[in-house]
């Protein structure tokens, strides 16, 4: 599988690398993955957020666009 960066107004806010889901650990994201693993996406980058499965976020975030917003608030 190939690398993509996952973008949200602009900013990045997130990778899918090596079959993995991450995202960068903003104070929203870690409130709402509180028990996320930390992973590096690549050597020598910042650690990030791995997302083991996304149906197991709270209800109220699993609209895609809730998540994103969430996720990206500083």
């Amino acid at each position: 599988m190939g690398e993509y960066i996952i973008y949200y107004q602009g900013k990045i806010v997130g990778r899918i690398c090596d079959d993995r889901f991450l995202v960068k650990p903003t104070k929203s994201a870690l409130d709402l993955m509180p028990d996320a693993s930390r992973e590096l996406p690549y050597e020598g980058a910042k650690e990030m957020l791995f997302v083991e499965d996304i149906d197991e976020l709270p209800p109220h975030t699993r609209d895609s666009r809730v998540r994103l917003h969430k996720c990206t608030e500083a």
